[in-house]
């Protein structure tokens, strides 16, 4: 039996965080983060290069930014069209990135650290994944 990776991906209009779990799908890790026109590029070749079986992209289902949900409905069309083995799945996002910078602070994290939004991105993305492992 071949264990697989849920990826997850936190969509922003400039970056997207990326957070995985491992093989057998008990915990969450930081991946990276990549602009988001890179996205499809690196999701690309993180497909043909590790057992990936789901993606949770998180939604901003208070969001009034329409570029944003046009994006995320983008990346699962695309996703789905070139991938369809992958199976593509939502998780609600609010307050991620405040919970993230929240969670960087309490680790101690320096202010230069947490001024690199990259890092903030990437640590929404593992904060949308675990919650969706909750809801599983």
């Amino acid at each position: 039996m071949k264990y697989k990776r849920i990826l997850a991906i936190d969509v922003g209009l400039k970056r997207c965080g990326l957070a995985w779990t491992d093989p057998l799908q008990i915990c969450v890790q930081p991946l990276k983060g990549v602009a988001t026109d890179a996205l499809k590029e690196t999701l690309q070749t993180l497909f043909q290069q590790e057992p990936i079986t789901k993606v949770v992209i998180g939604y901003p289902s208070s969001s009034q930014d329409k570029a944003l949900l046009k994006k995320i409905h983008e990346i699962r069309r695309w996703i789905t069209l070139h991938f369809p083995w992958i199976c593509v799945d939502f998780q609600e996002e609010w307050g991620s990135s405040k919970e993230a910078l929240q969670k960087m602070i309490q680790a101690g994290k320096s202010k230069k650290f947490r001024q690199n939004k990259t890092h903030k991105d990437i640590l929404s993305a593992v904060l949308v994944l675990q919650r969706y492992l909750k809801h599983v």
